[in-house]
């Protein structure tokens, strides 16, 4: 069981000082452009229940309103295979699934029915409504990689929220349609939302690194140009871009001196360049402000033989180091 001694009490109030949001008006969330397009709808109150997790069954009721299939889906007249289907409301869309392939079910004759989905098997959704049929169970994570649906180190196999679906179902509308030049929202007719690139938010990330999000991946990061100065002093930094283009940190070489940086982000794809941002962070000597136990074996002060693994963590967030004595 781990124990955590905090050293320094205003950690929350030290981390704040770091951290500046960029936030545009015009963007929205995943969810919320679901939301505009009919196909995910929240409570009574308008909440989206992104933290909820996601039943199979009701994924498959989101999946026909996807493909603007609802109503044909609520009225199918098909039988379904799956032996726990037993829901009056969830049988025709089912068999409605089943017969356009978009479900195979978890075997056994069994649909899963009342289980929530996991992030793997939404993701296998996605590749059957963008035509990829025939992608075996196994082979499903390698090609919503390579389809761009989920990063390469995600952990598919957690169960999903409705936050997650939706940001790997605006991913699949943005996706071409197996065999053809049309995104699938293309082929659904769909008008997607379309946004200016622009940043996020710039953190300072460590002693000797920064951190730039942006709202979107960015096409040709070679157009997004980074500056970082000490005063009238340029520090040179190099950008490390994150897979999905959306993230990039910008290190220095070694740890920076305590004091006041900007950061500059210019965009350089139109023929005027365009600056995204532009702000002040302070740079402190990293010092520890938290210890992490991972043995309990600390309250056993008279056994010799204990031993206690700990960690060191810096203001920013970040491990030092592990020891065991």
């Amino acid at each position: 069981m781990k124990k955590t001694l905090s050293l320094l009490l205003v950690l929350a109030m030290v981390l704040s000082s770091f951290s500046f949001a960029f936030a545009t008006e015009a963007e929205k969330t995943p969810g919320e452009v679901l939301r505009d397009l009919g196909v995910l709808a929240g409570n009574a109150e308008g909440d989206l229940m992104l933290d909820k997790e996601l039943s199979r069954q009701d994924m498959i009721v989101l999946l026909s309103r996807l493909l603007g299939a609802e109503n044909e889906a609520k009225a199918f007249e098909g039988k379904t295979s799956f032996k726990d289907v037993k829901d009056p409301y969830y049988v025709p869309f089912m068999a409605w699934a089943e017969a356009n392939e978009l479900t195979k079910g978890v075997g056994e004759g069994l649909f899963g029915f009342g289980r929530p989905v996991t992030e793997k098997e939404v993701a296998n959704f996605m590749l059957r409504a963008l035509g990829y049929t025939d992608v075996k169970w196994e082979d499903v994570a390698a090609k919503a990689v390579e389809l761009g649906l989920v990063a390469k180190d995600a952990d598919l196999d957690v169960d999903c929220v409705r936050g997650i679906m939706a940001e790997i179902t605006l991913k699949a509308l943005n996706t071409k349609v197996k065999d053809s030049d049309k995104t699938l929202a293309e082929k659904l007719a769909l008008e997607m939302p379309v946004y200016e690139l622009a940043v996020k938010d710039v953190t300072v990330n460590t002693a000797k690194s920064f951190l730039v999000k942006f709202n979107k991946a960015v096409e040709d990061t070679s157009k997004i140009e980074f500056s970082v100065k000490r005063g009238g002093t340029e520090v040179k930094v190099t950008a490390k871009w994150n897979e999905a283009k959306t993230e990039a940190t910008l290190e220095a070489a070694s740890n920076l001196p305590t004091g006041d940086y900007t950061v500059v982000v210019t965009d350089k794809t139109a023929a005027e360049a365009k600056e995204l941002a532009s702000k002040e962070l302070k740079v402190e000597k990293e010092k520890i402000v938290e210890v992490v136990f991972s043995s309990d074996m600390i309250n056993r002060i008279n056994d010799i033989e204990g031993v206690v693994t700990y960690r060191v963590k810096n203001q920013y967030d970040k491990f030092w180091f592990s020891k065991k004595h």
